[in-house]
């Protein structure tokens, strides 16, 4: 689907200054987020207004499907620009 996207998963008690890195919106886990190439989270994909923005169950695929729809989109946009 996605050439350029890479997922990690990180534990954040293994990685405290990552995780406190992205703390800007509280500890709940598991986050995904989706990085430029800076580094900086690519906030458009997400409902900024929903209190867990950042949460997709991972039991529930579709919302990772859904997730990286929304990003193909966004580059596929990008690319046109």
């Amino acid at each position: 689907m996605l050439k350029d996207v890479i997922l990690i998963r990180v534990n954040r008690d293994e990685n405290i200054e990552l995780s406190e890195k992205y703390n800007f919106d509280g500890v709940y886990i598991p986050r995904t987020f989706a990085l430029n190439s800076e580094g900086d989270i690519v906030k458009s994909l997400y409902d900024e207004d929903d209190r867990f923005a950042y949460f997709l169950p991972p039991d529930m695929p579709a919302y990772l499907y859904g997730f990286i729809k929304r990003l193909k989109n966004k580059n596929e946009k990008a690319k046109t620009l």
